[in-house]
């Protein structure tokens, strides 16, 4: 009954995760104006302005350009409040034009300067006329309105003339444009789980806006841990809450992880911080050694760290903050750290720079060759070399390090561990102890040998290459197989740790 319990706030919390991750709404904006109502703000000419003209409009820096053109208060009962732009007429060359950019809509009222209602508009858009308006006076406007939606630059221009003839001014009152707010297209975040044990939070296909911030939860399932992140198919860094954080999207992305049980205690060579070890204020090297090293012994298997100009200090920056970080010179003064494994399934080291420059390099080298380069590392930023090894010989690794201008400036060492491989070295077997008994067989067969506690599974195989019995094995060194229903024949014997 404890653990249902146990279980069941387990999935209360995760509840809460999914809510507090996927409710991503993003508040629809207003519409813009780029030209006000009226010309209020534009200072009135009691002249024609007969050459080309510009006037800035608020708010967003807009230009209208006007030509054998002035600004004048408005008369008459037709749009009678601030100024009115006054056009001289076409055969002057008298024209207002503008252009806008991300148009939604876009309204234009046009009048004429006297009452005698013989004035006409014309409207043009990219040189295309769209729109003619007749019978115009001071107290007759016509409006020119349409809905463009367009998100690339539009060019307005507006003439008129008289009925009578082409040099008459027409008066524009008004202009507005609003903004056209173009669809947001989002991007995806696919989160996935590579072979159970553990859960993301949110998984699925995710869409994330433009611009905007979106963080994942890594959950291991009881009795596992996270194995690798990968991030667009690169292994990253988690912090300490597990979680990763998507920030200023701006693509696609994948984010996968993977879990791993959790070992015995003897499975980490190297624990994941070096928080057994003491601080040192400096560097702690001898010159006049060769070499000298400094060796640390590290839980639980007593596997040596040994280091050359380097000291243990306490972590900086946001990235693998805690604990202590061990802190290397650069390679142009030999600083190092190195140490052998053997038995090694996987890999994993953490680095990071000193500063915030970015500017920071690291070298890892197995068995005197170059296996990784991780670049432009600062405190914040951490990288991660990580390799599944399988190794049942000695492997060692060496990590060095600078700055890329001088190889002096040092680098940091955040976290190393080593798993043990569980494989077992079948050099180790003594095939000549062991015992197949009795042979030939008719119920049961004995197999005896002091090191089967390190195997899982026996596997009978015919002639043909079938397995015909896949046993379990016990912890016991005699295994007892029950081969009463086997036919007359010929069998091999395969003892593995592959259950």
């Amino acid at each position: 009954m404890k653990k249902i319990i146990i279980s069941l706030e387990k999935f209360v919390a995760i509840m809460s995760l999914i809510l507090a991750f996927t409710i991503n709404i993003k508040a629809q904006e207003s519409e813009i104006y780029w030209i006000n109502e009226d010309f209020s703000t534009f200072e009135i000419q009691s002249a024609w302005v007969t050459t080309e003209a510009n006037y800035l409009t608020a708010p967003n820096d807009v230009v209208i350009t006007t030509y054998y053109a002035n600004v004048e208060a408005a008369e008459g009962s037709c749009n009678g409040t601030g100024n009115n732009f006054r056009v001289r007429g076409l055969g002057n060359n008298g024209y207002l034009t503008f252009t806008v950019e991300n148009a939604g809509t876009v309204t234009i009222d046009v009048k004429a300067k006297g009452n005698t209602a013989d004035r006409i508009a014309y409207i043009y858009r990219d040189d295309v006329l769209i729109g003619t308006y007749t019978g115009l006076s001071k107290n007759s406007c016509a409006t020119f309105h349409e809905e463009i939606n367009s998100s690339i630059p539009v060019i307005y221009k507006i003439i008129g003339e008289a009925e009578s003839d082409n040099t008459s001014p027409i008066l524009v009152s008004s202009i507005v444009v609003t903004k056209f707010n173009a669809p947001i297209v989002p991007f995806t975040i696919t989160a996935s789980v590579n072979g159970g044990n553990g859960n993301i939070y949110p998984e699925g296909i995710i869409e994330v806006l433009p611009g905007e911030d979106t963080a994942f939860s890594i959950i291991p399932n009881a009795d596992y841990k996270i194995n690798v992140v990968r991030v667009n198919g690169h292994i990253v860094f988690m912090n300490h809450q597990n979680i990763y954080e998507f920030l200023n999207v701006s693509q696609n992305n994948t984010i996968e992880a993977s879990f791993i049980p959790i070992p015995d205690p003897d499975v980490y060579w190297i624990h994941e911080n070096f928080s057994d070890f003491e601080t040192a204020p400096n560097y702690i090297f001898d010159a006049s050694l060769n070499p000298i090293d400094s060796i640390y012994p590290t839980i639980p298997n007593n596997i040596e760290l040994k280091t050359f100009y380097a000291n243990f200090e306490e972590s900086e920056g946001i990235c693998n903050n805690e604990s202590l970080n061990l802190r290397l010179r650069g390679s142009a003064d030999g600083g190092y750290a190195e140490f052998s494994v053997p038995n090694a399934k996987s890999v994993k080291i953490v680095v990071k720079g000193k500063s915030t420059a970015g500017d920071r390099f690291v070298n890892i080298y197995r068995n005197n060759v170059l296996v990784d380069s991780l670049l432009n590392l600062d405190r914040d930023n951490c990288a991660i070399f990580y390799e599944e090894i399988e190794s049942f010989s000695p492997l060692t690794y060496k990590i060095v390090g600078g700055d890329y201008a001088t190889l002096l400036k040092p680098v940091v060492i955040s976290s190393i561990i080593v798993e043990k491989s569980l494989l077992v070295n079948v050099n180790n077997f003594n095939k000549n102890q062991l015992l197949l008994y009795p042979n030939p067989v008719q119920d049961f067969l004995y197999i005896q040998n002091d090191k089967l506690s390190d195997f899982q599974t026996i596997n009978v195989i015919n002639i043909m290459g079938q397995s015909l019995i896949n046993q379990k094995l016990t912890e016991e060194n005699v295994q007892k197989i029950d081969v009463k229903n086997l036919p007359i024949g010929v069998y091999v014997i395969h003892i593995s740790n592959n259950l």
